[in-house]
């Protein structure tokens, strides 16, 4: 699903990447990806980076995991729901649909780029995609939506 966007919808602010340090179950010091991976936090903000005068578009692709995790609850009845859920199981698939969607968008709209991180760059990704009418959820169960964001470099 390809969606136009406005400017005025974004939040941008380090306050959103700072997420990325959150403790969690399985992170208790933060993603590690933080500091070490392209796209990860610390960075730009979006708008130091794009043309925020330009058409913005929100890239959002599903992934259905409902029949992923029936498969994998018949292959392995003794695992735990954790183990079920585990994105190791059902990712590579989001992410192959995605980008098969970015390709796509990128044939239609000559001279964007695409964000692959969204809040990384600092946008606040779950009040962005509420405000147009799209439900994340998190952590996901019945749904994966993998999101990025088509603009043009400043």
């Amino acid at each position: 699903m390809i969606i136009q966007i406005e400017k005025n919808n974004l939040k941008i602010s380090e306050k959103y990447q700072c997420l990325c340090l959150a403790r969690s179950n399985s992170f208790r010091n933060g993603c590690p990806n933080y500091g070490n991976k392209k796209g990860c936090p610390p960075r730009n903000l979006f708008n130091e980076d794009y043309n925020l005068n330009e058409p913005l578009y929100l890239i959002s692709t599903d992934l259905e995991l409902t029949e992923h995790t029936n498969r994998i609850r018949s292959a392995h009845p003794d695992w735990t729901e954790k183990a079920v859920y585990n994105s190791r199981y059902w990712q590579a698939t989001a992410r192959k649909l995605h980008e098969i969607e970015i390709q796509q968008f990128l044939k239609q709209h000559v001279g964007y780029v695409i964000e692959r991180s969204p809040e990384g760059s600092g946008i606040d990704v779950d009040g962005l995609c509420k405000q147009i009418g799209i439900v994340l959820e998190w952590p996901p169960r019945t749904l994966s939506r993998t999101v990025s964001i088509g603009a043009i470099l400043k």
